[in-house]
Order: structure tokens, then sequence, then C-alpha cells
């Protein structure tokens, strides 16, 4: 093997930064040949580039214990001073720095958009031109936080020597991402935080686990490669903490692991709109984008870099609704969204609620002498309350559908459990369902209780309600799920629907949340201030929101705070 003086193996490493491998390449040597000609050059006194070592970003690091050891024998040779040693020891007092944005002044508001990029990936170039035309249609900066990922494959390759600068120019990053990095900690509106100091692995299978309590009592939106939303409880008078993550504004890139594949599955082009009103009130919506790059959000359609304005609901699936316990602004509120959006359908879940004779209440005296107190024990007036509700919020533009739900369903089992003659105030009405019902099965009819009721009073003929399990698919999406049904009988929950294989909208549980494919709305019941029912104790997730689903199957939550839905 050619032999190499002192001078051109150290020349060599300034040339790589230090790096032996490359050094070693460069000359066509081995790294023992450099190690000893480095340590030879030390004794004659000749400085030495010292090889990188390199974090997450590809920054040396000499706060490691690698590093120290190295100075400690480098100190025992005399090539350094002993107070050249470093000491591996750091802390701080404080918590970490939170910058804060101003609330925008009257009338005016403030809008941001969240999202996330991978290293050594290129962005999403229809996607990133769209996203780029809300920003600029919103005026909203843009926030990406950086996701560092399969970083040791990237520096093997930029070991090469055809990378000038060695693993240390590996880790690079897609040049339109750099402008808009913000990896701090930003109080966007009071008790909402962009969480871009969050680490993130981008191959994580739930990116919120382990954050429930990161941010305090504030919401949070954290950069990932998928969409999740999880929400908090929190005590019931305050509004539910909800937590979001962004989706990525760069490609598919995963290694061809079984966790590299799972992450490419649920890779999503997405970020987060945040808007911020003058109150300090604050909406987050999720900005989902498809293969081709289109996004939407509520009637703003994004294509080719314009946005343009028009109505582009599929679908809108308020919270469950609980009619007997639905403020009359709430109500009012609901029409409101409908008439400015104007989606072809809207999915009810849980309009009755059968407060009235609840099976919870049966043996309780107490409730029951307090719904006679209140009115509030007529079943027949309960069911009329349906009808008109039914009726208030139809449109011709728009096809209601009754999702088949578990309080739905306590009217079919007041019939099944309950005596008529111990309930004088509801045995007309009883025996008339009793009798529908025993018609329906003669007749071998797929009778449906609530519907007939409803009709009885007053519903319109043109409100489809469907039937326990039946199937209701909008833009790919099955929307006839309640959720409190789950596989094979068990109990339903967002966790188990969200393995079933299909993309699917329920309710039941009142907490929002998004887990891969399955999306889950709130609770619409309840009066402005507090998102609750009668029978609710303790802390509470619960909110008022609700699904939009667009044609092309990509979705969006709407949460509403008292009687707002949105900036304006």
């Amino acid at each position: 093997m050619k032999e190499f003086t002192v001078e051109q193996v150290v020349e060599a490493l300034h040339k790589t930064n230090g790096n032996i491998s490359a050094a070693a390449r460069e000359l066509g040597s081995c790294r023992s040949t450099i190690k000893r000609k480095c340590a030879k050059a030390k004794e004659q006194g000749i400085e030495v580039p010292a090889p990188p070592w390199n974090p997450a970003r590809g920054e040396p690091l000499e706060t490691s214990h690698a590093h120290k050891r190295r100075v400690e024998k480098a100190a025992e040779k005399g090539w350094v001073p002993q107070e050249a040693i470093p000491a591996l020891t750091g802390g701080r007092i404080d918590t970490r720095d939170i910058q804060y944005m101003d609330i925008p002044p009257d009338g005016k508001v403030a809008r941001y958009i969240l999202t996330a990029a991978v290293n050594n990936t290129n962005v999403h170039e229809a996607f990133w031109e769209n996203l780029s035309a809300l920003a600029e249609y919103y005026s909203a900066p843009i926030y990406i936080r950086r996701i560092a990922y399969n970083l040791s494959a990237w520096r093997r390759l930029g070991s090469d020597t055809e990378i000038e600068g060695g693993p240390d120019e590996a880790i690079q990053w897609d040049s339109r991402v750099l402008p808009f990095v913000n990896e701090d900690r930003v109080e966007l509106a009071p008790d909402l935080q962009w969480a871009g100091d969050a680490p993130m692995t981008a191959t994580a299978t739930s990116p919120l686990s382990g954050y429930d309590t990161f941010t305090g009592s504030a919401s949070a939106v954290f950069g990932a490669t998928k969409i999740e939303m999880r929400s908090i409880a929190t005590m019931r008078e305050d509004h539910a903490k909800i937590l979001y993550t962004t989706g990525v504004v760069t490609q598919r890139n995963y290694s061809e692991t079984k966790v590299g594949q799972k992450a490419d599955w649920h890779h999503i082009y997405g970020a987060m709109l945040v808007e911020v009103d003058s109150d300090g009130d604050w909406f987050v919506r999720p900005i989902v984008g498809d293969e081709s790059g289109l996004i939407h959000d509520l009637n703003i359609t994004v294509s080719d870099g314009e946005a343009v304005e028009g109505c582009n609901l599929a679908a809108l699936t308020p919270g469950d609704i609980h009619v007997a316990d639905l403020d009359v602004e709430i109500e009012d509120t609901l029409c409101e969204i409908i008439d400015t959006l104007q989606p072809a359908e809207i999915h009810l879940h849980d309009v009755h609620d059968h407060k009235s004779r609840s099976h919870h209440d049966r043996k309780n005296p107490f409730r029951q002498f307090e719904l006679h107190d209140s009115d509030a024990d007529d079943v027949r007036e309960e069911v009329k309350a349906d009808a008109a509700f039914l009726s208030k919020i139809s449109r011709s533009f728009m096809k209601s559908v009754v999702v088949a739900s578990n309080h739905d369903d306590h009217l079919r089992r007041w019939l099944a459990e309950s005596d008529w003659r111990q309930d004088p105030k509801n045995a007309r009405f009883y025996l008339q369902a009793a009798d529908a019902m025993l018609e329906g099965i003669e007749a071998g009819a797929d009778f449906n209780l609530l519907e007939w009721a409803c009709q009885k009073e007053g519903c319109p003929n043109d409100v489809a309600f469907l039937r326990p399990d039946a199937s209701h698919i909008v833009a790919g999406v099955e929307c006839g799920l309640h959720g409190d049904q789950g596989p094979n009988g068990s109990r339903g929950a967002i966790r188990a629907l969200s393995k079933i294989g299909v993309k699917v909208n329920i309710g039941h549980s009142h907490s929002a949340g998004i887990m891969d494919g399955a999306w889950q709305c709130g609770l619409t019941g309840g009066d402005k201030q507090h998102v609750t029912l009668d029978y609710a104790r303790g802390p509470s997730s619960w909110s008022r929101t609700m699904i939009g689903t667009f044609p092309n199957g990509k979705r969006t939550m709407i949460t509403m705070r008292g009687l707002k839905w949105r900036a304006v």
C-alpha cells in the first residue's frame, strides 16, 4: 500500500472536515493508516481536524461521552490541557420559552397554517403550490416543523466522496421548506399553542402518545407525518383540551420495513389551519390534500395554485343532537352553518334522547319527580320536538339522514321493558307505538319505531332513517355507523373502528377525535356555554365538533366555541 506523509494525511483531513473514513478514500488508504498518521501529527504539534460527531440535525456534538473520552485520552498524552476536558453537565431552571402572538384588533382575524416536512424528501409539488395559494388567500404565515428520519442511512450515503462535505451535508431539506421553519413554542391564542419544539418520530403509530400534558391545560398542534386528533378531559365548565397533528408537505419516502410501510400507508399531505378572532377565540381545521394535491377548506377549493370560492361539502356530520337537551340558539347556529356551507347531505346521530323516560332513571324516584315537576316526562312531546327539529333543518339542497343510534333505540327499549299501566301520562302513546310495532312485525316490514313516531308528528317524508348496521357511504367514507357498537358485538370505540379497513365517520362518545381512518364528532346538545348533558359528571373531553366530508373523501373538523364556528 502506498505510504503517505503526515502532511498529506492532515491535508486530506482538512478537505473532508476531519472525517477519517472519507480521508482514507481520498488517499486510497485505510482508516488505521490515517489514525496512525494523526497520532504522529499530534506528537509533532501539528493541528489535526476533529472528526464530526452529529446529533439529529447533522451538527457537531461536543457534549457527548464519546467526545469527553477522546479529550481525556488526548489530555493523558499531553496533547491538550486538562482544562479542555468538557463537563457533561447542564440544565436550566425555567420552563421552555414561549413566544406569544398578539390577539388581532377588533374586526380582524389572524390565521396560521401549520405543517411539517421530512428530511431528504421532496415536497409534493401540487400540494405545496395549493397550500401556498391558500396561505396567500388567507394572508396566513406558514409554520413548518422539521422531522428527522432514517438519519443513519442518509449519513452513510453522505460519507461517499461524491457528496461534498461528507455526512454533515447528507441531512438535507427541500429548499422551499427552510424559509418557513418554526421550531419554537408559540402561543397563537389563549390556550392554543404551536408545539414546534416537540420532537416527533416520522413513523410513530400514535404521534400524540405521551403528549397529553405536554402543554399544560392549553390545546396544541404538533408537526407529524399523519393527522391525529385527541380530546383531553378538563373541568366541565372549561373548553375541552384538544391536541392535533398536522400531516406533511413532503412526499412518501420510507424504508422498506414493516414500520416504514405502515407509515407510508398512513402518510397524510396535510396541515392545520388556525383562525383567531379579536376576542381571542380560536378555531382549528384540518386541511387534507389528495394525491393530486387538491385541497378543500370550508367553501374554498384550491387546485392548480388557485383558490376558488363555492360550496363543496358532500356531507356534514354534527355532533350527537339530543334534541331534548338542545339549546335553541345552538339549533339556530346549526341552521346558519347548513345555509352557509350547503352540504349535499347531513348525517344526524342520537336525534332522540329519551330523556323523558330513560331506563337509567327508571329506579330513581327523585329523578322521576324532577322530570314530572319540569313537565319533561311526556314521551310524545319529546318525539314532537324531534320531528320539529328535523323539519327546521330540512333544506331542498340537502338530504337528511338519521343514523341508527343507541339513544334513538331507547324508545324501542322503553316499549320492550316498561309497563304502560304504571305510566298513565304516556299510556296512550305507549299503546299506539306498541300496536304499530306489532303491525310491522305482522307485515314483515323493516319497521323503524323512531321513523314511525317522527312521521306521525309531522317529520318530512324525505328524511332517511337508517336501520342498525346499514351501510351508508359518501365519497368512500362509511357514514352508517353511530359508534356505539364495535366489531363482533364489542363496545364501540374509535380505536376499534379505526381497524375495520374502511374510512368511517362516527359519533357516540361526544369526544371529537381522529385515529387513522376513523373520525369522531362531538356533541351538539347542551346550551351555548356548556357542552354537557343532564347525566354527565366529572371532567369532560366533550366538544361541539362536527365533521365535514368533501367529494374527494377528505375531511375536516369544525369546532364551535359558544355560538361561533369560525373566525370572521
